[in-house]
């Protein structure tokens, strides 16, 4: 096969065959925002400009924008959204979210020239500023969902509590233009009657924003104060070296882009932070800290080598880093090079890429490996391409190396996952991004079929996370379904609710309009992880009900990650389809 530009352009439409062209997004609820994807058209576009392609990137960031996913008093993203409209978000705020949308529309902005992607780039990076950045200028990880065991219990309004606040007529304008004079939005699925009681402010007039913008931006803030007296969602304070890597990163283009001198120091100060108190002796890095370095005050630009002097206080910074805290902290290394002009970042990112080739490479057949050589992982050494949330770390490596000027190795990860590039293209935004950028600067690639497989090769990776889980269904109603998920023994996959920056079990119906009810799962304490992580074993069922009669088949997506006690299997996902109800109690799946 040929890795060039004609052949990234196929993928590319493959991987848009899923557009949802009444509300946006890329399939049906929930919609998750699919931040590798959208940048991957971003890039894209810089070259091979394309209309279609650009409407269908305009109307997602216009109806994420307008949405409740987004927070429209404080500038933040919510996770993801419940509904296909983008209106009922999960209110859960992650790190990796803000800094991916804020690079998306910093770079929407920069090709559009529409002052709108502007603006909501600054709210995101304004609001991580504000509320997730610790006194060390680090980034925090994420808030929680739920406040007093109700989900979303902060964000939400009644339209006396607004009137309460802004008065009567202000209530007034500021309701038509959010959505409350249209009524309740929100019913909590676990507390009240199951009636809309509540709203989620989202823009329901964008003509309306545009034109009294000056006018709404005091009540805003009004409302946002009052919102700030109330019980908060818990914030976990812990640092992320991956994590943060994706906001210093998204930090130095918006500052660059956007002309503004507070996101490149906020960019640089969190870079110097994990060049300091996350490195270890031997110039690798450490992946979480939580309450170090609260005296640092200003970037320092320490040796190429590292300041491996200054030693973490109460050895807070620990657990060695994985393949993506190099990768994302390469690339962000570099934007920030890019953005300042100041070759002493290059000079970090390229000490660091040599520290990531020796301990993560494969030197026989390319490619990178999750974790380092060494490193205490009873199941298997794992080397996957497919994007979770997050992009992969092979392919923000193979970028990272071809920024430094080492195509080879970048050359030699596009070859070893060719093939899977070219059955799973759509999981693999990411590594289409580095395919991209490699043919467009070194030409094509002619990658060999594949020798002939032993007669007993050891499953992969992605082969053992797949067995791991079986599934079976049944229908309790002509419009309840119940998902029954069966777990190997040994085994447990991260809950839907997880947290600890793991990929969170979560279900996509293709298509069709529902509320899933997922189980809490249970809390487990690992050794990888500071806090509880809430996990599934054995076997747990999740509810599906359909807001009407379903049609006779329906396609789903399970994604999940499966680990043992000490280590994970990359996230995979199954898909599955389902029969229509028709009165009796045999498995419907398929």
């Amino acid at each position: 096969m040929t890795i060039d530009l004609a052949y990234v352009n196929s993928l590319i439409d493959r991987s848009v065959s899923d557009y949802e062209p009444t509300y946006g997004g890329f399939g049906n609820a929930p919609k998750f925002p699919r931040e590798t994807l959208l940048e991957l058209l971003l890039v894209h576009q810089r070259d091979h400009p394309d209309e279609a392609r650009l409407k269908m990137i305009r109307h997602t960031l216009d109806a994420m924008a307008y949405g409740g996913i987004r927070d429209q008093l404080g500038g933040g993203f919510h996770r993801y959204s419940t509904d296909a409209r983008w209106l009922v978000p999960h209110f859960e705020i992650m790190l990796y979210d803000n800094a991916m949308l804020g690079w998306c529309y910093v770079e929407a902005y920069r090709q559009t020239e529409d002052r709108r992607y502007a603006h909501i780039a600054r709210g995101i990076f304004d609001f991580v500023l504000r509320e997730m950045t610790s006194p060390a200028g680090a980034f925090y990880t994420a808030f929680d969902a739920e406040v007093d065991a109700q989900e979303g219990l902060s964000y939400l309004w009644t339209a006396a509590e607004i009137e309460q606040v802004l008065g009567a007529e202000d209530a007034k304008v500021s309701s038509r233009v959010y959505g409350v004079d249209r009524g309740p939005n929100f019913a909590d699925p676990h507390h009240g009657g199951g009636a809309p009681d509540k709203n989620i402010l989202y823009v329901a007039d964008p003509a309306a924003l545009d034109e009294l913008h000056d006018r709404l931006e005091p009540m805003r803030q009004k409302l946002k104060a009052v919102r700030d007296r109330r019980k908060q969602p818990l914030l976990d304070t812990k640092i992320l070296t991956s994590w943060n890597g994706l906001m210093i990163r998204a930090l130095a283009y918006g500052g660059a882009v956007l002309n503004e001198p507070r996101y490149l120091h906020a960019a640089a100060t969190a870079a110097d932070f994990l060049l300091r108190h996350h490195r270890m002796p031997d110039g690798g890095l450490f992946r979480t800290s939580r309450n170090v370095g609260a005296t640092l005050v200003s970037p320092s630009l320490a040796s190429p080598a590292g300041d491996t002097s200054v030693a973490p206080t109460e050895s807070a910074a620990k657990v060695p880093g994985f393949l993506d805290d190099y990768a994302f902290l390469i690339q962000a290394l570099i934007e920030l090079r890019n953005a300042t002009g100041r070759e002493e970042w290059k000079d970090h990112a390229a000490t660091l890429a040599m520290t990531m080739l020796q301990k993560f490479e494969d030197p026989n057949r390319g490619g990178f490996y999750f974790t380092e050589a060494g490193a205490m992982d009873p199941i298997v050494r794992q080397k996957t391409a497919s994007d979770s949330p997050l992009p992969s770390g092979n392919a923000v490596a193979a970028m990272a190396m071809l920024e430094l000027n080492q195509p080879p190795a970048a050359r030699r990860t596009l070859e070893v996952f060719a093939a899977s590039l070219d059955r799973m293209a759509e999981a693999m935004s990411a590594m289409l991004q580095a395919a991209h950028l490699y043919a467009k600067r070194h030409g094509p690639i002619e990658v060999a079929p594949p020798a002939e497989a032993p007669a007993r090769r050891p499953p992969s990776p992605e082969q053992v996370a797949a067995g791991v889980v079986r599934l079976g269904a049944q229908w309790r109603s002509s419009t309840l379904l119940e998902l029954r998920v069966e777990i190997a023994e040994g085994f447990h996959i991260n809950a839907h609710n997880a947290g600890e920056g793991l990929v969170a079990t979560a279900l996509q119906i293709v298509g069709v309009e529902a509320d899933i009810e997922y189980p809490p799962g249970e809390e487990r304490r690992f050794a990888f992880a500071e806090q509880p992580v809430r996990v599934y074993d054995d076997a747990v069922s999740i509810a599906i009900r359909f807001k009407s009669a379903p049609p006779d088949h329906i396609s789903m997506r399970l994604t999940y990650q499966a680990c043992t006690e000490s280590a994970c299997l990359p996230a995979v996902t199954k898909q599955f389809d389902i029969a229509a109800a028709t009165g009796n109690a045999d498995d419907p799946l398929r």
